[in-house]
């Protein structure tokens, strides 16, 4: 499993901000530029490292989720809590099969977990259970949810695992099974359009499927090593593949070959920023941005 990166960009362009996770445990704030922001502190939200986090549609609170103990150790078994801003806990979110991934509902009223036991979750936004759907065998050899995300427009959920992605209602209505080669998918994204899926295997290759779950196209992004995160564009005609071994390279939808980036080593998240020519991408150790015209590569701020 390894040591967790993640960060995630603000909701308004006016003002927009990036929040990141660290190793440590803790939860800090920038600008574009990787500058702080003058009255937004880091603060401590787990005693590990933080696997996942979001922000809610007006940016003032975060849904992330974490370590107490090594996940190496536990593997999946984190803890999902909601705090405002400032650092104040809100809410724990708490199920048997103990989380693995999470994020915010479009109305910001409640919260969707993939657990480790193959289970979906839905919780009220202050923690109360209010509906469980077995999206992977419960006898399987493997149950843990590994990619998880919601349509925009809050009726469908993906799920990735155990070498299968799956295309669900909000209420646990199982409506296609997507085609896969032999390796399991690890992550699953909706387009911001809603249109369309993608899904990447792994190792190399990226495939993007219609919502309905026809084949749109197969990407062979990279000859080896792990892809650790794909991203559409805000306009849903582009697609940033991170590897964390080959550095990050940008797609069409109709896989046509853009531009390759010479990010850092362990890289394993990326953003586009809307309606710019920027994006950003973090790895272990850093956030860099990417200028989309020239090619390059800046690092904006160092994570410790």
């Amino acid at each position: 499993m390894g040591k967790f990166s993640v960060f995630c960009l603000s909701a308004d362009a006016d003002a927009m901000f990036i929040c990141y996770g660290t190793q440590a445990g803790r939860i800090g704030f920038c600008d574009l530029v990787g500058n702080r922001i003058r009255g937004l502190k880091e603060f401590k939200a787990f005693q590990c490292t933080i696997g996942d986090l979001k922000l809610n549609k007006s940016g003032d609170k975060v849904l992330a989720i974490g370590y107490d103990k090594d996940p190496d150790e536990i593997f999946f078994h984190g803890k999902i809590k909601l705090f405002r801003r400032d650092g104040t806990l809100l809410a724990e979110f708490k199920y048997d099969g103990q989380p693995e991934t999470c994020l915010f509902s479009f109305d910001e009223r409640s919260v969707y977990a993939g657990c480790f036991g193959g289970e979906v979750v839905t919780f009220t936004i202050d923690g109360n259970v209010t509906n469980v759907f077995q999206a992977i065998d419960y006898n399987a050899v493997s149950r843990c949810i590994v990619g998880f995300d919601r349509s925009p427009d809050g009726k469908l959920l993906v799920t990735t695992g155990l070498k299968k992605a799956e295309i669900w209602s909000i209420d646990g209505s199982r409506i296609k099974v997507l085609q896969i080669s032999e390796f399991t998918p690890i992550n699953a994204v909706f387009s911001p359009d809603g249109r369309l899926i993608a899904v990447d295997e792994f190792v190399k290759v990226v495939t993007i499927y219609k919502t309905t779950g026809e084949l749109v196209t197969r990407i062979p992004a990279y000859d080896s090593g792990g892809i650790s995160d794909i991203v559409f564009s805000a306009d849903s005609n582009y697609i940033l593949v991170c590897n964390q071994m080959q550095g990050t390279k940008l797609f069409r939808i109709d896989g046509k070959h853009c531009s390759d980036y010479d990010t850092a080593p362990d890289t394993i998240r990326g953003i586009f920023v809307p309606n710019s020519d920027t994006m950003l991408t973090l790895s272990f150790k850093c956030i860099q941005k990417i200028d989309r015209k020239t090619g390059t590569v800046t690092t904006i701020r160092v994570i410790k």
